[in-house]
């Protein structure tokens, strides 16, 4: 079951986060470490943390991964999903469309 949800997994890019945050989100939830994952305080553990961090490496194309994954976060993928989620916030159409408004 793991295999057939990591291969609806698309790469991550700048047009799809959306979907590829729903699929990533469905896939940690499955595995019970979501929760860990959004909490900084909570220690994943050496094994986990590499598990996680390498699915989440291998589901980004390597724009967004020149874009994302910086010395400070190479390594801790609660690091790695902060800095998902800060790029990618911004950058979520409903947010281009509010900022278009206001200079409109």
């Amino acid at each position: 079951m793991l295999k057939t949800a990591l291969e609806t997994i698309p790469q991550l890019k700048e047009e799809n986060y959306s979907i590829w945050r729903d699929k990533i989100t469905a896939l940690l939830k499955l595995r019970g470490v979501l929760r860990a994952l959004e909490n900084v305080s909570v220690h994943l553990g050496e094994m986990i943390d590499a598990e996680l961090l390498m699915v989440i490496l291998l589901k980004m194309d390597s724009v967004t991964h020149n874009n994302v994954v910086m010395a400070k976060n190479r390594d801790s993928v609660q690091k790695l999903w902060i800095s998902i989620k800060e790029q990618f916030a911004s950058s979520q159409s409903s947010n281009r469309a509010r900022i278009s408004n206001e200079f409109l």
